[in-house]
């Protein structure tokens, strides 16, 4: 968790040594980006998926015993999960949904 200028930021963090399927999706989408000059790509150690980002009070207002009590509070949740899997790519568009309007898909996203 950090916080920049105006909001905090809850991270799950990926380990690319047990996790090899999105290890290669990183790889593959890393290839991609090397070809667009204007991207930079994110190192190893700061892949992150954000699960929530703190809005309504800056960053900077929270006390470090605030911050404290948060974190000891995510730790004491979801510390104890067990390793899961999630699903990555893009979210469907309007007009998907109302192709499909149960949701499921037969096929790759797209």
């Amino acid at each position: 968790m950090w916080a920049e200028a105006t909001r905090w930021h809850v991270y799950v963090l990926p380990d690319l040594g047990i996790d090899a399927e999105f290890r290669r999706l990183v790889e593959q989408s890393r290839t991609v980006m090397a070809r667009h000059r204007a991207l930079s790509v994110v190192p190893d150690a700061w892949l992150h998926a954000t699960v929530q980002v703190i809005t309504g009070r800056a960053g900077a207002a929270v006390t470090a015993a605030q911050r404290a009590a948060l974190i000891a509070g995510l730790h004491e949740q979801v510390g104890p999960l067990a390793p899961f899997t999630a699903t990555a790519g893009s979210v469907p568009t309007a007009r998907e949904r109302s192709r499909d309007p149960c949701g499921s898909r037969s096929g790759p996203a797209r």
